[in-house]
Formats: C-alpha cells, structure tokens, sequence
C-alpha cells in the first residue's frame, strides 16, 4: 500500500488507466462566413461541455413550445476563435471512446446553432447552442401554407412545417388518421 506523500507505483497507475476508456470531445465549429474551425482540446474546454435533451422548464409541454437539446460550452481562450462569426455558427461534435484494437469508435452528438454568447471568463468564451429543433419555435402554422379544410396526414403537417422552417424531416410515416385543419383567416 501506498504511503501518503508516496508516488503510485506504475503498476497501479496501469490498473488505474485500464479501468478508465481513453475518451476525447471532436468536432467542427463553423462560423457564419463558412470559416470551419476544429474543435480539439486547444479550442474547446471538454470539462464545460454539457448537453440537456429535454430543456423545457416545466413539467408540462407548453402549446407552440419546441422540446430541444441545449449545448453549454466554453471556447479556449487563446484558441483564435473570432468573435463576430459566432453568434448562428454551427457546432458539430463528436464524442469518442478509444477501442481495444486502438482505434476511435466516434458517437456523433448533434449539431447545434449557437444562440447565446456570454462574457469572456478567464478560461475562454462561453456560448449556448440549440439544435434544429430551436427552428420551430414560432413558426405560425398559416405560413406553411395549409389549404382551409383540407385534411392533411400528420405525416404531412410534419414535413411541411419542416420545411416551412428550412429543416428536412427525413422521418417515416406518423400512425394517425388525417387531421384538418379549420383554422379562420384572412
């Protein structure tokens, strides 16, 4: 046993390392004028990294609001990244997990629009980033283009507020029977 003040021997540091995969944060930030930019360790604080899948805040789903995953991160400080292309840039990450024969199984994570900047800290630059999901909220139901009394399958309600909203919803085939939609306009 190790003493205190004592440096772990080698073969417990080897013990230590194979209960723990070799992990690494990756990705792609790309700026509002296409500037893409790697995110590795030396642009990207992987200890801020944090992602929430459910971000509404209550207990109950609010009509019109959009459930979406929330990305909180920090950008290093030093790491170049500029400013002005920053608020809409596009995040692309990549979570991986070194394998037995030494290779990198990657597991993708999402692609987030940043949405939020906060102030310099003196690890870097904060930033807070939606994916698509974010592009739904408050798109009115009348610009989609819906014709007055037609009934429509939720597939297609689906697929056309994608759109409306500049997504592409590659989904299957909602179950439901066809909904209209009656709504009063001028």
């Amino acid at each position: 046993a190790a003493q205190i003040g004592q440096s772990p021997s080698i073969a417990y540091k080897r013990e230590i390392a194979a209960l723990s995969p070799e992990t690494k944060l990756s990705g792609t930030l790309t700026l509002t004028d296409q500037t893409e930019i790697q995110l590795t360790n030396d642009t990207l604080l992987s200890s801020s990294v944090g992602i929430t899948t459910n971000v509404m805040r209550d207990s109950y789903l609010l009509p019109g609001g959009v459930p979406a995953a929330e990305l909180q991160a920090t950008l290093m400080k030093g790491a170049g990244i500029p400013q002005s292309g920053l608020s809409g840039a596009e995040i692309a990450l990549d979570f991986a997990v070194r394998q037995e024969n030494g290779r990198w199984g990657e597991i993708p994570l999402g692609v987030f629009s940043v949405y939020g900047i906060g102030d310099d800290t003196a690890t870097g630059t904060p930033v807070t980033a939606y994916d698509d999901m974010k592009k739904l909220d408050g798109v009115p139901i009348i610009s989609a283009g819906f014709a007055q009394g037609r009934a429509y399958s939720p597939h297609q309600i689906i697929k056309t507020i994608a759109q409306t909203a500049g997504l592409d919803y590659s989904g299957g085939e909602v179950p439901g029977s066809e909904l209209g939609l009656g709504y009063s306009g001028s």
